[in-house]
């Protein structure tokens, strides 16, 4: 019969050692998602307001044509 070691199990301060590093990567993992929520945040407003100038000016310049049709229109009465 053969000798079979025994498992050797981490003291008390080794799991604790295991436990803070665990923790502390959950910490950084959490920060940097939160960072990077903040960032696409930040984009989507950036973009949000980049869509609102957008349709300001469309609507602006569709004014400007209706605006342009109706002297066009009335120009073309008058010849």
């Amino acid at each position: 019969m053969g000798l079979t070691a025994e498992p050797v199990l981490p003291d008390a301060t080794e799991i604790e050692r295991i436990l803070r590093a665990i923790l502390d990567a959950l910490e950084e993992g959490y920060r940097r998602i939160s960072e990077l929520a903040r960032a696409v945040r930040a984009e989507y407003d950036r973009g949000r307001a980049a869509l609102e100038q957008v349709k300001t000016e469309a609507l602006r310049c569709i004014e400007q044509v209706d605006e342009l049709a109706a002297k066009s229109r009335v120009a073309r009465y008058d010849l």
